[in-house]
């Protein structure tokens, strides 16, 4: 049997720990003789401290069965300079940073252009590809379709082959592709279903391993008694924003203290705690969940791609002066 698992996204950050908890899932999976991860282990390409390599390569090897991990665009370097092939040193691990077959299994890691990557690949050779790709159409959540500049995934197919692929977190179907989904959730606002696979001998899915870690919750509240109806559990992480007419702004030191003993009651994180003033007659609120938006923009993008922080403070350091310039 062969597990199948993707989009992890380790980092070593503090609210990041969570994900970690894959490792212990694992461990708990029974009759498996391989592990596959199509893709994105690590979520800062190659911004990496040596506390996090070490970590990671020693939770791997815990494992005690073969693993295999597909470069994901995650994992492809900054730089063009290789950085997870060193795992091919390690004894029963295996990082494969480009396409590769294995009698009738084809694996193929991430591409900026897989047409051109692909090109001469005859599929019909296969009865499985593991890959890490997006394909058009795919649901990437929050009321998004994915769309490829390079276009359509390029693959011809026959019937019987079965494609499994990393990339898109939400476990779905496009076309012969079956998506993976993450293990668990990895932005705010994400609800989709977190999940494993066990394929048997044909490759045909014999399990569906379903994971309930914690959330990465968005909560938009006008009332602490709004809170009440937050379905939050032990352990979840809330960003939240509260609304206040302008003529309440006074009472939000008291809000946020009673914020802050409802996460506690809970045992929730809340990861990030802001007003929106409303002004009056306007219908619409400005405060810091407003006014930020471009840095929080800029901090996801940083996350994206694993900047460091010199230059994510020295991009938003241009955001400020540059709303500075207009205002």
């Amino acid at each position: 049997m062969i597990l199948l698992t993707s989009d992890w996204h380790l980092d070593d950050q503090p609210e990041n720990e969570y994900r970690w908890h894959v490792f212990d899932e694992i461990e708990h999976v029974k009759d498996i003789e391989l592990i596959i991860v199509a893709g994105d282990v690590a979520n800062f390409k190659d911004r990496h401290t040596g506390t996090f390599v070490n970590r990671l390569v020693m939770e791997l090897r815990r494992l005690k069965l073969p693993v295999v991990i597909l470069r994901g665009n995650h994992d492809t370097p900054l730089t063009g300079v290789p950085y997870w092939e060193f795992l091919n040193n390690v004894p029963d691990l295996e990082f494969i940073s480009k396409p590769i077959a294995r009698g009738a299994q084809l694996f193929l890691p991430h591409e900026h252009d897989p047409a051109q990557a692909w090109a001469g690949i005859d599929f019909s050779l296969y009865d499985v590809i593991f890959m890490h790709q997006s394909a058009d159409g795919a649901d990437i959540g929050h009321g998004r379709r994915y769309k490829s500049r390079k276009g359509a995934v390029p693959m011809t197919v026959h019937k019987q082959l079965k494609i499994y692929s990393g990339d898109i977190h939400i476990p779905q179907e496009i076309g012969k592709i079956t998506y993976i989904g993450a293990p668990h959730h990895v932005k705010y606002g994400d609800d989709h279903r977190c999940r494993m696979l066990v394929l048997n001998s044909t490759y045909d899915v014999e399990r569906e391993i379903v994971l309930r870690p914690a959330d990465k919750m968005i909560v938009e509240i006008t009332s602490v008694a709004d809170l009440q109806t937050v379905k939050a559990a032990k352990g979840d992480q809330v960003r939240l924003t509260m609304t206040l007419p302008a003529g309440q702004i006074n009472t939000w030191q008291n809000r946020r203290v009673e914020i802050a003993a409802w996460a506690r009651d809970k045992g929730v994180t809340l990861t990030s705690v802001e007003p929106v003033v409303m002004l009056t007659g306007t219908g619409q609120g400005i405060d810091s969940a407003i006014a930020d938006q471009d840095e929080e923009v800029m901090r996801q993008f940083a996350e994206s791609v694993g900047l460091d922080d010199a230059l994510l403070t020295t991009g938003l350091d241009l955001i400020h002066e540059a709303k500075g310039a207009v205002q």
